[in-house]
């Protein structure tokens, strides 16, 4: 008979097993009443067999509060193959009791059962998994796997400490309003009404199967809020179902929602990257130009959204424009302001890229006014047209343009605007023959600011009919 000790001077008892599954491999679960614990600065427990084993893949794991009389309440076993494992139920005789289950498998272990928490996992693809129980029930242990080749799963109930039970027995309210939705992203999302519970839902179970109406359902997460979006990348034009239990910390679990079902849509391509190196210089009192680096994607980028808002550090953008390549010019601001700017890549398929990093800058101050235009001269061209010139203007910034004013006569002083020039001439048509005009000119920078008039030039058109030279 096999006698199980260790190097601390643990002696175990059988708690169930050893078996057996259908493939090859066998398991057992020992368990010692008041385990010594290891010696301080000792890492390594050696485990000894009296007989030779097959598969010296030994486990041991230490809890406290359990009954050192008589620990084992029940214990089950069972193999079989199938993508989720289950160790069979197990009617507990104890209120209060913990549960352990363990397996070993030859597939990938994707997590432990509902209400299970995780405690060992191992190279070799083992699991060990547990929950305390607050009322006598029947219970199984499961643990999802895929590629299964064979396995085996256990499942033991040790009694607690004081054997009294009580506690919290009551399990939440069965979730209601379960609804799957498709995304445009190929996933399925999820959202439901939440359970309630007499102390407190710690969460739920999810759990998937393919096919509307398909009854083989696996675990899919344990969502902790009342909706679940990481079902993400499905295959296309794919139907399938969900279910789910609400358990509270006690890990009692509610009954099953009702099923809902959705079915996949065609994924999007995917997003263009995000446009990269974005930066914001000031080109004048009203003007600021933008440069950043193109996006790319698997759909060609056809342009771009740019966004502003003022001041550094500021949030509320608008869209103040779009470009097709990789620059813009933001004009009509105010002087001396700071404005901070971002930008999206738009493809051919109406993706939106993320947005880039913020630019900022302050459009240039210009306070001061252009220097007044001099040398004015006026000359007639013929009996309807006065040809102006002058010297230009300077400001500390840059002189946008002139405005060019006239009046009726020599010495008057009822002028009007009659034109704008962005050179430094002007030509004035549309006159009356044999008449004399006055002209005067200011300038004008990007800030709207005006300088002082030119001195003032007079000429007079010529006779109708004459020719000039």
């Amino acid at each position: 008979m096999q006698s199980v000790t260790d190097s601390n001077g643990n002696s175990y008892k059988l708690a169930v097993g050893p078996t057996v599954s259908t493939g090859n491999g066998t398991q057992s679960i020992y368990y010692a009443p008041n385990i010594a614990p290891a010696a301080a600065n000792v890492n390594t427990v050696t485990v000894i067999f009296n007989t030779e084993v097959c598969y010296p893949d030994v486990r041991i794991a230490e809890y406290s509060g359990i009954a050192p009389g008589n620990p084992v309440d029940v214990a089950a076993g069972t193999t079989a193959d199938s993508a989720v494992m289950t160790s069979g139920s197990v009617t507990t005789t104890n209120a209060n009791d913990l549960l352990v289950g363990a397996n070993y498998v030859g597939g990938v272990t994707v997590g432990p059962g509902p209400a299970y928490a995780p405690r060992i996992y191992t190279d070799f693809l083992d699991i060990l998994e547990d929950q305390i129980v607050s009322a006598t029930g029947s219970y199984a242990a499961t643990a999802p796997q895929a590629d299964t080749d064979w396995w085996i799963m256990q499942l033991v109930a040790f009694r607690a400490a004081s054997g009294s039970g009580g506690g919290d027995n009551q399990p939440p309210t069965t979730p209601t309003g379960l609804v799957a939705t498709a995304t445009t992203t190929g996933g399925i999302y999820l959202s439901w009404t939440a359970s309630t519970d007499n102390v407190a839902v710690s969460g739920y179970v999810l759990q998937r199967c393919q096919g509307s109406g398909c009854t083989s359902f696996t675990l899919r997460g344990t969502p902790t809020g009342a909706s679940y979006s990481s079902d993400s990348q499905l295959p296309t034009s794919t139907s399938y179902s969900y279910r789910l239990q609400a358990v509270d910390g006690a890990g009692n679990l509610s009954g099953y929602s009702t099923a809902a079902s959705a079915t996949t849509v065609s994924h999007p391509a995917p997003s263009p990257s995000t446009p990269t190196g974005l930066t914001a210089t000031a080109a004048s009192p009203t003007e600021i130009h933008l440069n950043w680096t193109a996006s790319t994607g698997t759909v060609e980028v056809t342009g771009y959204n740019v966004q502003r808002c003022q001041g550094s550090g500021c949030t509320s953008f608008s869209q103040v424009g779009t470009a097709t390549g990789t620059s813009y010019s933001d004009t009509g601001l105010s002087n001396s302001t700071s404005y901070t700017y971002r930008v999206q890549a738009v493809d051919g398929a109406g993706n939106l890229s993320g947005y880039s990093s913020v630019a900022s800058t302050i459009t240039l101050n210009d306070t001061q006014p252009p220097s007044a235009p001099t040398a004015l001269t006026g000359n007639s061209a013929s009996n309807s047209q006065i040809n102006l010139s002058w010297v230009a203007s300077t400001d500390n910034v840059g002189v946008t343009g002139y405005l060019i004013e006239r009046c009726s006569g020599g010495g008057c002083t009822n002028f009007a605007q009659v034109g704008t020039a962005t050179a430094t001439s002007y030509i004035d048509t549309g006159l009356t023959a044999s008449t004399s005009y006055s002209y005067r000119v200011r300038a004008t920078d990007a800030a709207g600011s005006l300088s002082a008039y030119s001195t003032m030039a007079s000429a007079a058109t010529s006779a109708a009919g004459a020719i000039c030279d």
